[in-house]
């Protein structure tokens, strides 16, 4: 355990579990709250995070076949991270055109998707939604691909309305609940919305009619900054929970500080080159910073953090 905590230690005198938690949060340190003031509270403990509603049928199965689908004609195409929806501009209309074609099961599947209610699952690990996130950016950028060639080929509705799926997916993107779903959905609706503003002077006022009805519902199922909040103040507590037993660990080397000034000068780098005096100022001055650290106090701190971004993303102005 001493050679662990050394090593997480020796980039900064904070040690690993309490930069995971404020760089995560966002959090600077605050005063107890009263719960969390009793001895040995462990509030955490009751937590469970708040049901979501799945929909029966979930939309979100369609997405994970067209992802299926879309990966086996990748492989089939070579194997590439990117057939030529990326840079649809630099193909010629053939080109695109046989792109589209090649890969229209796989916007039939996402159509249907979209044209479901979604929602994606609150994943515990990070690194389980980062694949979900970059497919479903793709499937945008096929859509604006799809929706140049309509608009060179004089359709300009299909090509606004291939757009506008591109908000959707945004809006769907942003179910998962985390300030990076919002970030997914806001690079999406960016795709598509160059492409919409390209199309929108070639409509004519029925195709326009249409347009807007459609854009209407694209807006209409995307969560409000408030509901992406709350999705990642339960994201916080999820990935909290599971460091809080390290914070022991931290208040044992605390005790050992003092009377081994060599792990001292391992574990706290502004003391590595110090000497009497000034060693043991930056001795007390860890002693003091790894016996603060309490995950009561940490998870007091995160429901008033977020108590208090909620208030401003509930008014009006959001």
């Amino acid at each position: 355990m001493q050679q662990g905590l050394i090593a997480v230690t020796k980039r900064s005198r904070i040690a690993a579990i309490a930069i995971a938690l404020l760089l995560l949060s966002g959090i600077a340190s605050a005063q107890l709250d009263e719960a969390a003031e009793q001895e040995g509270a462990k509030p955490w403990e009751g937590w469970r995070p708040p049901a979501v509603e799945m929909p029966e049928p979930n939309a979100f199965e369609l997405y994970e076949l067209a992802w299926a689908l879309r990966q086996e004609l990748d492989e089939q195409a070579g194997g590439g991270d990117d057939p030529g929806f990326g840079r649809a501009d630099e193909l010629t209309a053939d080109e695109l055109s046989a792109l589209c074609g090649q890969y229209e099961p796989v916007f039939r599947t996402l159509e249907e998707a979209i044209a479901g209610e979604a929602q994606f699952p609150l994943f515990e690990d990070p690194a389980q939604q980062m694949p979900y996130f970059a497919q479903i950016r793709e499937a945008a950028r096929m859509f604006a691909a799809r929706s140049l060639l309509r608009r060179g080929e004089g359709r300009p509705l299909e090509a606004a309305l291939d757009a506008i799926a591109c908000l959707h997916l945004g809006a769907d993107a942003m179910t998962q609940g985390t300030l990076i779903s919002g970030l997914v959905s806001i690079a999406c609706q960016a795709i598509g919305q160059r492409q919409l503003e390209a199309v929108i002077p070639d409509l004519e006022a029925v195709g326009a009619r249409a347009a807007m009805l459609a854009l209407r519902r694209a807006q209409a199922d995307t969560a409000s900054f408030a509901e992406v909040l709350r999705g990642e103040e339960t994201y916080v507590r999820m990935n909290a929970i599971p460091i809080f037993p390290q914070f022991a660990e931290a208040h044992e080397l605390a005790e050992r500080l003092r009377d081994d000034p060599d792990l001292a000068r391992q574990v706290i780098p502004e003391a590595a080159d110090l000497e009497g005096e000034a060693l043991e100022t930056e001795i007390e001055e860890g002693i003091a910073q790894l016996r603060a650290w309490d995950p009561a106090n940490m998870w007091a701190e995160i429901g008033s953090y977020f108590g208090a971004i909620l208030a401003e993303a509930e008014k009006p102005w959001w």
